[in-house]
């Protein structure tokens, strides 16, 4: 079916007109009859897609769509009679799969991948047709199949085949997709996300930023477009729990790798890691099958990549977990410190460290306003507050700074 096309950024006002003003599918509206737009999408297996699609687990889309936490994120993805949107503007080519964008053919078995939602922003933000040119092989490295040319050594057959491959598909878009028209087609952006397999190996991820690098500019070269967008999706999986040093490191150089060049975007994606109880699979890789990490990291790469064309700006990346307040006191800090048999109460930026739990029957007892520093974010109170927070500091590690009154 065709899609009723959907403004990611469109007001309240459109929104409530949008009956009237779309009594048909989007495509009554002609689309600029400017080249079609092609982006490719490149990675390893988690740029192929493992995110769960059908099943009645945590984290499928089934389930997204259903849960009223989610489904506000989820419901444009289906018809008023529960079908799956098909878009009629956006495409995609995906190795033998040449079809319009919709749920189900753009990744592994009953699964979606980052080009979801990536389709979706990009194909909402512009007026012409859309083509999605997607690579992704498992198991493969940016120091081995992907090594670009710049970086020495033999060339990655993954790096000579996504080349070869592009061009190939370019001079055959009737062929594999009739509604083509002859318009033309502009290269406009590259997205990537990868690094499982580089940071398995200390060798590969010391190399990793000089091979990014060399990676963005053999492609513009290769491409013919010197100064093509590029989004970098982080190597998040695990978190902000993440503690392995390999791993964190495939980070770091994808961010910094990002910096170096001009029109280059590094998306953080830690924030969207869903661990195994709230997923469909808990594994170790894959984004633990989770539909919706694999949605938000599209939808990141793709908000990146409207503001590299020239659209809004995308939101910042967080510089760390968002701090989540309980309804409840389970977990309690206070604007004083319990310190051996007595309360200490510092001055101005004076850093107390308990080596003792919060006793709760001195809670109240604070004459001071205070800052508490929670899991990373800092709470404010007045004399007498109690600050409630889902974390509870490690005993002995916990720092309150305290401000006499």
């Amino acid at each position: 079916m065709k899609v009723e096309k959907r403004f990611v950024y469109r007001s309240v006002l459109l929104a409530a007109l949008a009956p009237m003003m779309f009594a048909g599918p989007a495509s009554a509206e002609k689309p600029d009859k400017g080249p079609w737009k092609v982006f490719i999408l490149a990675g390893q297996s988690n740029m192929e897609g493992h995110g769960r699609i059908a099943g009645d687990q945590k984290g499928t889309l089934e389930t997204l769509i259903k849960d009223p936490a989610t489904a506000e994120r989820f419901k444009h993805l289906r018809d008023k009679d529960g079908n799956w949107i098909v878009r009629d503007d956006v495409w995609l080519s995906y190795y033998e799969t040449k079809c319009p964008l919709t749920i189900g053919k753009s990744a592994a078995k009953n699964a979606i991948g980052p080009e979801l939602a990536f389709g979706w922003i990009v194909g909402d933000y512009l007026k012409e047709p859309v083509l999605l040119i997607k690579f992704g092989p498992g198991g493969t490295s940016l120091a081995g199949p992907w090594r670009p040319p710049s970086s020495g050594g033999t060339v990655g057959d993954q790096y000579k085949g996504m080349i070869a491959g592009v061009k190939k598909q370019l001079e055959n878009l009737k062929a594999d997709f009739p509604d083509y028209d002859g318009r033309g087609y502009a290269i406009v952006g590259f997205g990537w996300h990868q690094g499982w397999n580089d940071g398995c190996s200390a060798k590969d991820v010391a190399e990793y930023e000089t091979n990014m690098v060399n990676f963005i500019k053999d492609v513009r070269k290769d491409l013919g477009v010197p100064k093509l967008p590029f989004v970098i999706g982080g190597s998040g999986f695990g978190g902000w729990g993440q503690k392995i040093g390999r791993r964190l490191g495939i980070m770091k150089a994808q961010e910094a790798a990002a910096n170096r060049e001009e029109n280059v975007k590094y998306v953080e994606t830690r924030s969207f890691f869903r661990d195994g109880p709230v997923s469909p699979r808990p594994i170790r890789y894959h984004w633990c099958c989770n539909a919706e990490s694999y949605y938000l990291i599209g939808e990141g790469l793709g908000k990146a990549m409207v503001e590299l064309l020239g659209g809004p700006k995308a939101p910042p990346n967080p510089t760390g977990p968002p701090v989540k307040e309980s309804r409840t006191h389970g977990d309690c800090t206070t604007c004083t410190a319990m310190y051996g048999s007595g309360v200490r109460i510092g001055t101005v930026g004076t850093i107390i460290r308990s080596r003792r739990r919060m006793i709760r029957r001195n809670l109240l007892q604070a004459r001071t306003a205070c800052l508490a520093a929670v899991a990373g974010a800092t709470r404010q109170g007045t004399a007498g507050q109690r600050f409630v927070t889902t974390a509870r500091p490690a005993a002995g590690t916990a720092a309150w700074v305290s401000v006499q009154p």
